[in-house]
């Protein structure tokens, strides 16, 4: 599985910062993190609390994807020129 970038320290205080009415765009100059993930995080916290904000591979939410069906994604992407997102 992959590997954690972010504690789960590091994500709340980066959700409180944009609760405390600071725009995700400050949160992502302050804490050198994009815009992406701080929404992502302040949505799993309005809708989970804490919890919401727990490593996927610690909670055993992410499931791990066969070598072949990646292989396959990324010649997808190729072929489309589409982006890794």
């Amino acid at each position: 599985m992959g590997k954690e970038l972010f504690t789960e320290e590091f994500k709340m205080m980066v959700v409180q910062y944009v609760l405390e009415s600071h725009s995700r765009r400050e949160a992502s100059e302050k804490f050198g993190v994009s815009c992406t993930p701080i929404e992502k995080w302040v949505n799993l916290y309005k809708l989970h609390g804490t919890e919401g904000l727990l490593s996927r591979n610690l909670a055993g939410r992410q499931k791990g994807f066969e070598r072949e069906f990646r292989l396959k994604v990324l010649q997808y992407k190729q072929e489309h020129n589409l982006s890794y997102t």
